[in-house]
């Protein structure tokens, strides 16, 4: 189906035509109200960023009831499927067709420069229709940054910053702390003397 938004066309595709195309895409795409977007092609940087988050988190979180999975799609809602770059999923995963539906407690995103907004606006909006969701974590690519933003009771939100080398940052919801040094080292230049 096509649209018009502001005068200019937009396809639109069902739920089904984008959960089938998924199947067969060379690149991951993300699904927002009807729309296709696909994601970008990480930079060096995001990439060991990625890898490295990844690995300290497996390593803290052990043999426990959680675990990281990197680039996992997750349904938020009906009409929205998204990709966060690492999704970490307690007790039983609940999945349909490759798509994860239910156990994302921890979401981490590496920022960029073309979707910094984004992760920090609506795609966040977006995470908090997880009813499991408890913390949202974005990753400097360019400075030791850490940000968490953990979720109350009252599902009010209580952010904290870690931004430097020697930081360790504490996710509350998962009871482990990840030094800085063990994701930035060789990433970021140290500072000056």
């Amino acid at each position: 189906m096509i649209a018009v938004m502001g005068g200019l066309p937009v396809t639109r595709f069902s739920v089904e035509e984008y959960l089938a195309s998924e199947q067969t895409a060379e690149f991951p795409s993300e699904y927002v109200d009807g729309e296709i977007f696909p994601i970008e092609l990480a930079t060096l940087a995001h990439g060991r960023l990625l890898a490295r988050m990844g690995h300290s988190l497996t390593d803290k979180l052990g043999s426990g009831p959680c675990y990281a999975g990197v680039q996992v799609s997750l349904r938020v809602s009906a009409s929205r499927y998204l990709l966060p770059d690492i999704a970490v999923i307690c007790g039983k995963p609940v999945e349909e067709r490759g798509v994860l539906v239910s156990g994302a407690k921890v979401i981490i995103e590496i920022l960029s420069p073309t979707t910094e907004g984004y992760d920090r606006g609506a795609k966040f909006a977006f995470y908090r229709a997880i009813p499991a969701f408890e913390e949202y974590v974005l990753v400097s690519q360019d400075t030791p940054l850490v940000e968490v933003y953990t979720r109350q009771a009252d599902a009010s939100w209580v952010y904290r910053a870690y931004e430097t080398i020697d930081a360790t940052a504490h996710f509350h919801s998962l009871g482990i702390d990840i030094p800085l040094a063990e994701v930035y080292s060789g990433i970021v230049d140290p500072p000056s003397a």
